[in-house]
């Protein structure tokens, strides 16, 4: 009576079944993704291969010794890692926010600063010399930004009424601080884009709310800051800051937030178009999960 094999039975010389891949690794040949293929013993050397099922290259493979106990206390430190530097980001992203938020302010007040010192001159001028002397005014310069606030003078009082007669805070403000704006979105741009890439397993639209928050407490802490100057300002500029700071802040955050989110939902195409022009399908490898996190291929070489 003749045996016969089953159909489905792996050969008697086949090599032996060591496990799947599972983790992304291009062909080094055709760039064909080897997650879930068959890793053998190659029974000449010993050692592990793959093959690619596209083209047919050996893929070598390395095996380690096990890490035990000291592979979850690295896990945990990459972690850790990985956590203060997105802090640190968050932390660098708020802090420059918020310089330049502040010198756009400076910069827009300049006109408003002057329209407010002059004022302020013109009513010295007003008064004679004995009253200047029970007033302890010793002010002598006209009409500099820089001059010292008269606490007598009823504009140090209502500032903003000073320029409503002047036609109002908005039309005053220095609008060329408008070009300034430009690097203020190319910067959001890229924010958006780190974001979008640092935080790859979210949700783009997740990712961008990092940065927006980064933005809105930046403008928190603007606000604060022309609080605090506006009951305690001692140079006319200071008078100007509080009056221009809401409406800049303002624009500001309307240039911010929509170039974060458009740096968002490109930052993770654009990663992936740097890659592909700047490494080869060999060296790719750390970079696949700007693949696979959005259910794509590996990229084939041409």
């Amino acid at each position: 009576m003749t045996d016969h094999a089953h159909p489905n039975a792996a050969p008697a010389n086949a090599p032996a079944t060591l496990g799947l891949i599972g983790a992304d690794r291009p062909c080094a040949t055709c760039g064909f993704n080897l997650h879930g293929q068959t890793i053998t013993r190659e029974p000449h050397y010993d050692l592990p291969i793959a093959r690619c099922p596209e083209c047919g290259t050996v893929a070598a493979l390395q095996e380690y010794p096990a890490l035990n106990r000291w592979a979850a206390r690295l896990a945990a430190l990459l972690a850790a890692a990985w956590l203060a530097a997105l802090i640190l980001l968050f932390t660098a992203t708020t802090f420059f926010t918020t310089l330049q938020t502040i010198g756009f302010i400076q910069a827009a007040s300049d006109t408003p600063a002057d329209v407010l010192a002059q004022a302020q001159a013109d009513w010295i001028h007003t008064l004679a010399d004995d009253d200047r002397s029970i007033l302890g005014i010793t002010n002598r310069a006209y009409g500099n930004r820089w001059d010292p606030v008269e606490p007598q003078w009823p504009g140090a009082q209502h500032p903003g009424a000073v320029l409503a007669a002047h036609g109002g805070t908005p039309a005053l403000i220095d609008w060329r601080v408008g070009w300034l704006w430009i690097g203020t979105a190319i910067f959001a741009f890229v924010a958006g884009a780190l974001w979008c890439v640092a935080l790859l397993h979210q949700p783009r639209a997740h990712a961008a709310l990092v940065p927006i928050v980064s933005v809105l407490l930046a403008m928190g802490i603007v606000a604060f800051i022309a609080h605090q100057q506006a009951g305690s300002a001692v140079r006319i500029r200071e008078l100007a800051f509080p009056l221009t700071a809401p409406i800049v802040a303002a624009c500001t955050a309307a240039v911010l937030i929509p170039s974060i989110l458009v740096g968002a939902f490109a930052g993770r195409a654009l990663a992936r178009l740097v890659v592909r022009m700047a490494l080869p399908p060999r060296l790719r490898v750390p970079f696949a999960p700007l693949w696979t996190s959005a259910s794509l291929p590996l990229p084939r070489p041409r």
